[in-house]
């Protein structure tokens, strides 16, 4: 619960932020954002088929035109490019940031995440996860910033 808190606190921040900064005349603008783990776009396998790879990026289109989003977070996708394919069905996107993190072990690939939008960002970036001993966890995050009007 004290996590849920936490969340609305910087909802209500910035919104309380965007609504301030808007002509008090003005309606707020809307902004839709999502986060999706596309499953090794694309594919579906760390080792995918031509085929797989077809028909994954098939279906993500058919679902990026029902969401249709200003702002998104993608999870397991292998590289700038392709995560600029798996946008292609929404105009006006283009990719802001990917990661770059090393493949697991026994893996060719690396799974990547990339923030996509609509907006300018004011700033992006990726970072791996910090070593915690001999604890290292796999990947990282990235983040992006953005002011909309």
């Amino acid at each position: 619960m004290p996590a849920l808190r936490w969340i609305g606190f910087v909802i209500f921040i910035a919104i309380s932020g965007n609504c301030a900064a808007q002509d008090a005349g003005a309606s707020p603008q809307a902004v839709r954002v999502a986060f999706w783990n596309i499953q090794w776009f694309p594919g579906r396998h760390p080792f995918p088929t031509a085929s797989s790879e077809r028909a994954q990026t098939a279906s993500v289109h058919r679902d990026m035109r029902k969401i249709n989003v200003d702002v998104l977070g993608m999870e397991e996708v292998r590289d700038f490019s392709k995560a600029t394919i798996a946008i292609a069905p929404l105009a006006g996107m283009k990719v802001d940031v990917v990661s770059n993190f090393p493949p697991r072990e026994g893996q060719e690939v690396g799974q990547q995440v990339a923030i996509a939008s609509r907006f300018q960002p004011l700033s992006a970036w990726v970072e791996m996860w910090k070593p915690n001993g001999a604890l290292v966890p796999p990947r990282g995050f990235a983040f992006a910033a953005y002011e909309s009007i």
